[in-house]
């Protein structure tokens, strides 16, 4: 019923609903209902039924669906189908243990509470979780040696970008100092064009004066070789 494992005995032939020869019918149905409380103290209840069919040599059993019915915030039922979840895992998570303790320990069987050595360690095994255990020791053990050969790869790639930080930190200094020379000479560039200034302009007076007396000066050897030619 909590776990959906039929019990010893009736996990073949449909032995543990009525003989349909014994109904005198090809079918006979069977529901079990439990009503216990869960791990958070609601009321649950939980129908599975099933059906035995006459075969011709042998009798077929199967489970219908099942109901499970929860009590809600303000105490109304709520009604749950197998179509909706699946009810096995429903049940061990409303009794708040493992199949393996329900199946082996609570609800154990008087007919399977005296078992060989080898299904005693599997049995052991399974409600201690034992295989999982190991499964997961091997996973932690797989995924700490990915994670050091991460490190490994990580602390590698972590100096060479300190080396790259160190050279962009020499690149914005040397940058900072060539941009301050730059302004620097900006500075003094603008002062020696203020100084030239007035020797420009000095400049072009002097060049004005000049130009003007070769002018007067060929003018005059202009009158004088005119003078010359007509005496």
């Amino acid at each position: 019923m909590a776990t959906g494992i039929m019990p010893p005995g009736a996990k073949t032939g449909g032995a543990f609903v009525h003989d349909p020869k014994v109904a005198h019918d090809t079918e006979v149905r069977g529901q079990i209902r439990l009503l216990f409380q869960d791990v958070t103290g609601h009321n649950v209840q939980v129908q599975r039924t099933l059906v035995a069919t006459q075969k011709k040599t042998n009798i077929s059993l199967r489970t219908l669906e099942g109901v499970i019915i929860r009590e809600g915030i303000n105490g109304e039922p709520i009604q749950i189908t197998s179509k909706c979840v699946e009810l096995d895992k429903e049940m061990v998570t409303a009794f708040g243990v493992s199949t393996a303790i329900l199946e082996n320990v609570i609800f154990c069987h008087q007919e399977e509470s005296n078992c060989e050595g080898k299904q005693l360690k599997t049995k052991f095994d399974d409600i201690f979780a034992a295989t999982k255990y190991m499964k997961a020791l091997e996973l932690i053990r797989k995924i700490r040696t990915e994670k050091l050969q991460t490190v490994k790869i990580s602390r590698a790639e972590i100096g060479h970008l300190k080396t790259y930080r160190d050279m962009l930190i020499q690149k914005k200094r040397q940058y900072a100092e060539i941009d301050e020379r730059r302004q620097t000479s900006n500075i003094n560039v603008e002062s020696i064009q203020l100084k030239l200034e007035p020797i420009d302009l000095q400049t072009v007076k002097i060049s004005r004066a000049e130009i003007d007396h070769l002018k007067t000066y060929r003018d005059m050897l202009v009158q004088v070789w005119f003078f010359s030619l007509t005496s």
